[in-house]
């Protein structure tokens, strides 16, 4: 949960769930462990997914194993409804979520002045 504006916006969304008294998880999937830019409710349960995947988990194993721990969760959790962020975060949650009935929110906020050709991958280009 760096400083960027999608982290913004879930910090701000999971903050007023958790206000009005809902019941509110957040899972970071960075693969790495910090702390929350975003000052976050107390209320507000946060998972980082790195501490569920050995720090040696790299590669394809690693994509894999990240993927089965986020579908745990969803598993573990049954929520109402799962809210992502960022294009490979949506795509691996889509892939996480698949058969369990949870709903999935998937969000994209991109600046399309950053877009590189990079992203071709996932735009099918």
């Amino acid at each position: 949960m760096n400083c960027g504006g999608a982290e913004r916006v879930a910090s701000t969304l999971v903050n007023a769930w958790a206000q009005r008294g809902d019941d509110v998880h957040l899972v970071v999937t960075y693969s790495g462990r910090g702390t929350c830019f975003y000052e976050l409710n107390p209320a507000v349960k946060v998972t980082y997914l790195a501490d569920l995947v050995p720090a040696a988990s790299k590669g394809l194993v690693g994509q894999l194993k990240r993927l089965a721990a986020a579908r745990r969760l969803i598993l573990s959790h049954k929520p109402d409804a799962v809210v992502s962020f960022l294009t490979h975060v949506n795509f691996r949650t889509l892939i996480a979520a698949l058969g369990t009935g949870v709903p999935v929110i998937a969000c994209e906020h991109t600046d399309p002045a950053a877009w590189s050709a990079l992203h071709t991958v996932w735009d099918g280009r």
